[in-house]
């Protein structure tokens, strides 16, 4: 089965062996894991490679989407997946081991920290009645489901994807993994408010409104990407905060 329409559990499954196999130091490297055995894809410098990610919250009410997992969440996701592997009785249940990386893993870094903060300005917390926003990347991870506009790793060059260069979704791949990934993934969360981060999300999440797999009216759209490397969130999250926070409260209220 070809890996655009494999589920995510199966694809799992197909690569748990070569995980296991890896010799994991404190950290992994592009050496062991950039490699023909783990690439998806390959074409005029563009390269998608796997990593154990998929895994879908269906109760979620709400649905963080950002535009690709870099280097960094990449090597992450294989060393959770090797250590959680090892884990007595639970770590052969992939269903396990997958929730437990998304947990662990989304957002991972400076990131996390950048997102909770305009989380909290939105009184995210309040209306998901939560005591912190954090609590969604602990206890209450059920509440929300992080995922990608393009599902797995993406570089350009050998360098994290941004969504610029080339544009998003002017690649067939592109359009590919939105249509075949990201649509059949939100259809699972009927009932959650999607919000795209950042402008290379936007564009994927406005192609699904736009072929009429996703309704408008529960998406969420002006939220800033929170990578370090936006030095222009402050100011886009500036311009739409209270736009933001209105739509958020309000779509919650009505369907609490």
């Amino acid at each position: 089965m070809h890996w655009l329409t494999c589920p995510a559990e199966q694809l799992f499954e197909t690569y748990s062996e070569s995980i296991q196999a890896l010799a994991v130091p404190e950290k992994l490297s592009k050496a062991q894991l950039h490699t023909p055995h783990f690439r998806l894809y390959a074409e005029r410098r563009l390269e998608i490679y796997y990593a154990p990610l998929g895994y879908v919250r269906k109760a979620a009410k709400v649905a963080l989407v950002g535009l690709t997992p870099g280097w960094q969440q990449m090597e992450l996701s294989y060393r959770l997946a090797a250590e959680l592997m090892k884990v007595p009785d639970v770590g052969q249940n992939r269903q396990w081991v997958m929730s437990e990386i998304k947990r662990r893993m989304s957002f991972a870094g400076p990131m996390r920290r950048n997102l909770l903060k305009m989380l909290d300005a939105l009184d995210f917390a309040t209306v998901l009645g939560l005591t912190s926003s954090a609590a969604i990347f602990e206890n209450r991870a059920d509440l929300v489901h992080t995922t990608s506009a393009l599902r797995y790793p993406v570089f350009y060059c050998h360098r994290n994807y941004t969504g610029h260069n080339p544009k998003m979704l002017s690649r067939s791949i592109q359009m590919q993994m939105v249509d075949h990934l990201l649509g059949q993934e939100l259809s699972q969360l009927p009932k959650a408010l999607i919000i795209p981060m950042g402008e290379g999300a936007t564009r994927a999440i406005r192609h699904l409104v736009n072929t009429h797999v996703l309704d408008e009216a529960r998406c969420l759209f002006g939220f800033p990407h929170p990578s370090g490397a936006n030095g222009h969130r402050h100011q886009q999250f500036a311009a739409h905060r209270q736009a933001l926070k209105d739509q958020l409260k309000s779509w919650l209220k009505d369907r609490s």
